[in-house]
């Protein structure tokens, strides 16, 4: 899980072909496709390391409800919002698809990379 997440923020959000003076993308449509995700890595590396944690300290990782309750009170909200914003990014990913052939074939070269392989 952490792992794609990783894939998605360096290999897609963070590609030259997404950012900066010659990006295939517009900063709006970026925003729209990436915006949440690195809230949403930050929040699970704090969710799975406060996990990891407590499995050092017990292996049979009894009494996890105290964690997972605090990050439900105080750290989930970033995934309703990411939840949220899904239908916006479905449309947004598939109008680039269809209206702009440079985000296309960019998105095609980088999918067929080693790094999304595994």
């Amino acid at each position: 899980y952490l792992k794609s997440l990783n894939v998605l923020i360096t290999h897609f959000a963070n590609s030259p072909k997404f950012t900066g003076d010659f990006a295939v993308l517009c900063p709006k449509d970026r925003c729209t496709l990436f915006n949440e995700v690195y809230e949403v890595r930050v929040c699970s590396e704090k969710f799975l390391h406060d996990l990891e944690t407590r499995w050092q300290e017990t292996i049979l990782l009894s009494r996890i409800s105290d964690i997972i309750l605090d990050h439900a009170k105080n750290n989930f909200s970033i995934f309703i919002k990411y939840c949220s914003n899904q239908i916006v990014q479905d449309r947004t990913l598939k109008r680039l698809k269809s209206e702009n052939v440079y985000f296309s074939d960019a998105l095609k070269e980088l999918e067929s990379s080693q790094a999304c392989q595994s």
